[in-house]
């Protein structure tokens, strides 16, 4: 009985407590990863909120917010390459990346019809949610003026890029097979 107690445990411990670390681990990467997003949120939000706030452009070739989006998408590939995070990610920080982009052009230069594209692509995104939107607006943008007439619209659909944020993270907990 001793003998067959040990064996047992010789081998089921290790077995278990492999698991427990091996979970362990994987918890902290989503946290870490989670954390990361927020953050780069967080930082994106910030920084077209005050593209859209000032009267002289602020553009860093480099916001350190993109920095970090980048270091994220190089994680999600090598621990979730096949998927759908990885890209659900990728289509998020694109999106968030080409409205701030789409921001400072609006407001402190002059839309182009390559610029007026990206209406649509921000459109899709959203989905349903853009329904609410007088997406007429932009078409009829010239200049930073008429931007800035329209701030309340950017300001909700800054705050709706904000909330999808949720959608990466959920699938980050729940979708993400090791």
């Amino acid at each position: 009985l001793l003998i067959t107690g040990a064996v047992i445990s010789s081998v089921l411990v290790p077995i278990f407590s492999k698991r427990w670390q091996d979970r362990k681990k994987k918890l902290e990467i989503k946290i870490d990863l989670i954390t990361k997003i927020s953050e780069v949120v967080a930082s994106w939000e910030l920084d077209t909120r005050t593209i859209i706030g000032l009267e002289k452009s602020p553009i860093e070739r480099n916001p350190n917010w993109r920095v970090k989006g980048s270091s994220i998408t190089a994680i999600l590939f090598a621990y979730f390459p096949t998927q759908p995070i990885y890209e659900k990610w990728r289509m998020y920080f694109n999106i968030i990346d080409q409205f701030w982009w789409f921001s400072n052009v609006v407001f402190h230069g002059e839309m182009t019809h390559t610029d007026k594209k990206d209406v649509d692509m921000f459109r899709n995104f959203i989905g349903e949610e853009s329904e609410k939107f007088d997406w007429d607006i932009f078409f009829n943008i010239k200049n930073a003026d008429d931007a800035a007439k329209s701030g309340a619209v950017w300001s909700d659909l800054i705050d709706v890029l904000v909330t999808k944020q949720h959608d990466v993270i959920s699938s980050i907990l729940n979708g993400c097979n090791w």
